[in-house]
Order: C-alpha cells, then structure tokens, then sequence
C-alpha cells in the first residue's frame, strides 16, 4: 500500500506536513520556487499557490517521471485500485480513465451579470477602451460578490466587485480573470485558485497559419483586437509556463508585442531562449508604455514596423545605430 508521504519520498521530494496538506518546492520549471509553496493532499491533488500549477497524482507523477501512476507503482491491473488517503485495492466494474483537463469541475456560488446593468462597471469598462464587440465576444460580465473555483467547491476564491472575463482552452472554462472595477484593490487581477495561467487568453480563436501576434497583458490585447488585428493572444505576464514555452516554439510567424519596460526585455530574453526559429519584434517607443498606452497612430506604427529578433539584440547591445532600423 502506499500513501502520499511514501510517493513523495520515493520521489525524492522533501516535504513538511502543514495540516491535512504536504507541501514542498513547486515542480513547475518555470516557477523558481525559493520557499516552498506547492501542496499535496491526501487525494493525491497539488496545487501551487504561487504560479496555480496543479493538477492531481496522475499529472504529478507523469510529469516527474513520464510513467503513469500504475507504471510508477507497479500496479497491473488500474481497475482495481482508487487513490484516496491510501491506494485501495477495490472491485468495481471497470471505467475509461480520462485526463484531468477534460474533467475539471467550475465551481460557481453567486450571480455574474450583463455590464449594462452597473453604471460603474461600464465607465471602467470605458477606460479599458472595451467595446461592445469585445464584451459580447468574449462574454465579459461582473459580479459585486461570486465565488469562484475549480475541482473543489469547497475551496473557491471570493471575487468582489470584479469584471469577470472567461478564459477558454480548447473549448473548456480553464480560468476567470477578475478585474478589479472599484480601483481601490491592491490586487488589479484575479483568478480563482487553481485555474489554469499555462495557456494564452484568445487561443482558441487563433489562427496558426497566419502571423501571431503575442502580448504580456489583458489591456493590450483588448486595443489591439477591437483596432487593429484580431490574431493576438495574451500571456498572463512574462512568467511563461511550460505549455505556453511549447505553443510559442510552434508558432510559424510570430510577433512579440512587448512592454518597454524591465519586465518586457525579460519576455523578450525568455522567448529568444525558446525559438529556434527568427521572430518578430516590437514595442511602444515610449518608456514604460504598453500596447494600451500612447495613440492609435503611434500603435498601428510600431505594429506595422517590427524588427527581427537578430536586429533587436543587435540594437539592445548597441552593436548597430538605432537610425538604421524601423522601430
């Protein structure tokens, strides 16, 4: 029999018991994890309170070893064993084991509504510059107090007063951004707790044959979209997961958006690490501008004169004249 302390030590993961919760460094590469900040519970599900990995036993062991759980613990027959607080043997009648991502629980407790119905929420909207194609598009709603959570109704974050905009992947609810609309947050943007941010908003409707264009924020995106091109997807920030380093690899011709500022030359450095191949990149002349800041001209500019990736570096180590390239 084996229960999660014995796995986690056959894995050689050190672990400190922290209530009903094992909890130990985050196995997400993208997540440099100084204090640990991953926990396990007696069922085998993980989650990262710091970069929302998670997943259950299953994921956690493939992804650390590339066996199934039943390879990994030498069990023959998947049918006659259940993870709970130990791996029981029990007879049942045989089912079809599923990946987690396509049996994820969204845990709703309270009511969104359409944003026409708050004054307060449509001026905030306003200094998005969202429009009414954007908000039907992608079903922007609010909610002045929801729960929201997945795999766990007993476990849902509270949302108060937020936008609320769903983020899909591959036609399933993964996440729900909350964006605060009172400006009095310290928190501008929220997810419920372990919602997935390894993917990239607007994937879904991406069209992979054509260039695409890449974004660290929401803002960005939505003035990019509503003006300009709707091929355009956003990252969540500069901290890329393991799936979104694998998708932006793939991508045929990519374009970088990025934020000129110290974040931005980090998203920069962290894309040019993962292509093998020569991308695109551009930004907003301006110090600490994003897609969101500055005019339109000056955004339809910069879109349509990117530089490569080689001509970029080359700029960044001043080893050719600003003058001699189109920014």
């Amino acid at each position: 029999m084996y229960d999660i302390p014995s796995i986690l030590r056959r894995l050689n993961i050190q672990y400190k018991e922290q209530g009903s919760n094992y909890v130990f460094r985050c196995i997400n590469p993208a997540h440099e994890d100084k204090n640990p900040s991953m926990g396990m519970n007696d069922e085998g599900l993980y989650y990262c309170s710091s970069c929302i990995e998670g997943g259950n036993l299953h994921q956690f062991i493939k992804q650390l070893t590339g066996q199934t759980v039943y390879q990994f613990l030498d069990i023959e027959d998947p049918t006659s064993y259940e993870f709970k607080a130990n791996l029981i043997s029990k007879k049942r009648e045989k089912r079809q084991f599923t990946n987690v991502e396509s049996e994820r629980r969204f845990y709703q407790k309270g009511e969104r509504f359409p944003v026409s119905q708050s004054d307060e929420v449509l001026d905030y909207l306003a200094s998005l510059n969202m429009n009414l194609e954007f908000i039907k598009f992608f079903d922007v709603t609010y909610s002045p107090h929801i729960q929201l959570g997945f795999f766990d109704e007993n476990n849902l974050t509270d949302f108060y007063k937020r936008v609320c905009i769903p983020v899909y992947q591959n036609r399933k609810l993964v996440n729900m951004i909350g964006r605060d609309y009172t400006g009095k947050s310290s928190l501008k943007e929220l997810y419920p707790k372990r919602a997935i941010t390894d993917t990239f908003f607007n994937i879904d409707n991406i069209d992979f044959s054509q260039p695409v264009i890449i974004v660290e924020g929401m803002k960005g995106l939505i003035r990019i979209w509503q003006h300009f091109n709707k091929n355009v997807m956003s990252s969540f920030g500069s901290t890329l997961g393991r799936k979104q380093r694998a998708i932006i690899s793939s991508i045929r011709h990519l374009l970088l958006f990025i934020d000129n500022d110290p974040a931005g030359l980090i998203m920069a450095d962290k894309v040019y690490e993962i292509r093998s191949n020569d991308f695109s990149v551009t930004s907003m002349r301006e110090k600490g501008y994003d897609p969101a800041d500055g005019s339109l001209d000056e955004l339809k500019m910069v879109l349509t004169h990117p530089i490569t990736s080689i001509d970029y570096y080359m700029r960044r180590n001043n080893m050719i004249n600003s003058k001699e390239i189109i920014w």
